[in-house]
């Protein structure tokens, strides 16, 4: 009986060359995954920082066309132009005392600070329909509100652009916001929700338009708290601060957070969210 030799040698399977073929495509999918995250939190990131400076510019606008910022505008006035207004005047609904505030001095999303965007909507100068539920008892008083329809949304991240002052500045802010219950449908109080940028993210938006340093210049770092819709903007609330690379530390560097040096950039906590940003009018 014959036999056949079979040679076996060249059964399918991969060679050496053929592995590193796949390993090589296998780093330049990922890669270019990563990089396109990166690209698209980079383009998030430019557009919050353009949508930024068109809430300023037309906030400025609104005063040359109207002698006040919007919201602060004294609210017989604001009538008379056609724009949202509460009933009387008072601190914090519409005293034209050239800061955005509440009627309690809190920060807290009624008054001018509500009626901030709604004017804004009824001047024509931003492209949303902002405070469409808005009423005078809306302003005057707490009462529920949506999100949606009375805060602008921020470009990066779930965010919402707010505004404030303190210590005699007006200020935008960047945060989450959420609920007292910590939902986000419409509630009578609105609490800062966590924090909103990681140190990195926070650091790319500073060093692009100000100093890129969290204490000084017209962007600042700060940190966030329950109960107070504008918890962001306070100057005492300050953000997490270490000495030292941290995972929970928003800023590092000093001997507490008003010498705080930089932004946790360099260390572990840098792409942890635990950062939150003011911008000063200007």
């Amino acid at each position: 009986m014959d036999y056949k030799y079979t040679n076996h040698s060249n059964r399918e399977g991969f060679t050496l060359l053929q592995m590193a073929l796949v390993v090589i495509i296998i780093g330049l999918i990922t890669g270019g995954i990563l990089v396109g995250q990166n690209l698209i939190e980079s383009a998030a990131i430019s557009a919050t920082i353009s949508q930024m400076s068109k809430y300023n510019s037309a906030a400025n606008t609104f005063q040359t066309r109207y002698g006040s910022l919007p919201g602060d505008i004294l609210y017989s006035s604001a009538t008379q132009v056609g724009l949202a207004a509460t009933t009387s005047g008072g601190a914090g609904l519409g005293d034209d005392n050239g800061l955005i505030q509440d009627p309690n001095g809190n920060n807290t999303p009624v008054g001018e600070i509500l009626l901030f965007w709604r004017q804004l909507s009824d001047a024509g100068l931003i492209d949303q329909t902002l405070g469409s539920d808005l009423t005078v008892s809306t302003a005057q008083a707490p009462a529920t509100i949506t999100l949606a329809k009375d805060f602008p949304a921020a470009k990066f991240g779930a965010n919402y652009i707010i505004v404030g002052s303190n210590n005699g500045y007006d200020y935008f802010g960047i945060t989450g916001l959420q609920s007292a219950a910590g939902g986000a449908a419409g509630t009578a109080a609105y609490g800062t929700k966590n924090t909103s940028f990681t140190p990195t993210d926070a650091y790319n938006i500073d060093q692009k338009i100000d100093d890129g340093f969290p204490i000084s210049g017209f962007i600042q770092a700060r940190g966030t708290g329950s109960g107070d819709i504008l918890a962001a903007l306070v100057a005492t609330n300050a953000p997490s601060w270490t000495a030292g690379a941290s995972l929970s530390a928003c800023v590092i560097g000093g001997s507490g957070y008003a010498t705080a040096t930089s932004y946790n950039i360099g260390g572990s906590g840098a792409n942890i969210i635990n950062c939150t940003l003011r911008l000063q009018f200007n």
